[in-house]
């Protein structure tokens, strides 16, 4: 098993708890915004991409396929955006300090997907993997495995998602 990288947390917070962009930064962000994605969820895709080299399109598609970009969204024990499970992740929420309350925000739900899903890329490499271990399918790292409609989906809108956006991340990117 590969070893997961120590990840710098007192950074990662200081980079979040960075001032707001200028006013010059803030127009160039809006030319790049998809009307189709919440400007919110695309601020928070770019962010935690760079933050955790991952594709801001493969987190959007993530977000979609979670919760429909639902900040309160819930099923189960899985709460907001990218669907994170409390039981799960309680020692990486502790390590990020973020606290379940404030799953229900945009940004700090998807720093803990994040995070999760660059452990998930750091350990196995592979995208359709990584996706459906992020998914909860048992089944994933089984040689016979066949792709669910969760992982083409995501990978499929992904990959839309890149091409729409011209300037987005390419798909290798996905594959860290």
């Amino acid at each position: 098993m590969k070893s997961i990288p120590e990840v710098d947390y007192d950074q990662l917070r200081a980079e979040a708890e960075e001032p707001a962009p200028s006013e010059s930064e803030v127009i160039e962000i809006a030319a790049h915004i998809d009307p189709d994605i919440p400007e919110e969820v695309q601020v928070a895709a770019q962010e935690v991409g760079k933050i955790y080299d991952l594709s801001p399109e493969l987190l959007e598609a993530v977000a979609f396929h979670e919760s429909r970009y639902h900040p309160y969204a819930v099923n189960g024990s899985c709460t907001g955006l990218m669907q994170v499970n409390v039981d799960w992740h309680w020692d990486r929420m502790e390590r990020l300090e973020i606290t379940e309350a404030e799953l229900w925000r945009v940004y700090p739900n998807m720093m803990v997907a994040g995070d999760y899903l660059h452990e998930l890329f750091t350990r196995y490499g592979e995208t359709e993997t990584v996706l459906a271990i992020y998914h909860g399918e048992r089944d994933a790292r089984d040689p016979n495995y066949t792709p669910s409609s969760y992982v083409t989906g995501v990978l499929e809108m992904a990959q839309e998602l890149t091409v729409k956006h011209e300037g987005g991340e390419a798909m290798a990117s996905m594959n860290n």
